[in-house]
């Protein structure tokens, strides 16, 4: 198999995730197409994986985005060799988001940043 294509589109979840780790080592190019609002940031960082793994086989990971990258989507598509948009293309990217849980007095600190991956 030579080339893959992997559409992002709507909500970044864990079936584009496995659509990812599905991939042959003998595919030459991954094709994203994304329209996402982004998701969830353990998706996003399994991803990110995955497209570091296809980069150690020497597969070429492109992206093109026909609506909007935002929030993980944007993450994912920088994480791309090569990045292309449509014209009138949305990208929007923001900080990552630290959420605290629990009762006055006791907390559970949730820190969903992504990791450097270069």
């Amino acid at each position: 198999m030579s080339l893959k294509n992997i559409e992002l589109l709507g909500i970044l979840n864990s079936a584009v995730v496995k659509e990812f780790e599905m991939i042959p080592r003998t595919t030459k190019e991954v094709q994203l197409i994304i329209d996402s609002n982004g998701g969830i940031t353990r998706h996003c960082r399994s991803v990110l994986s995955a497209i570091h793994q296809l980069k150690s086989y020497h597969v070429v990971t492109s992206a093109l985005v026909i609506g909007k990258a935002h929030s993980a989507a944007f993450i994912i598509l920088q994480a791309c060799d090569v990045r292309r948009a449509t014209s009138g293309a949305d990208l929007m990217f923001h900080p990552p988001s630290i959420l605290r849980l629990g009762k006055v007095g006791e907390s559970l600190l949730v820190d969903e940043r992504i990791p450097n991956h270069e």
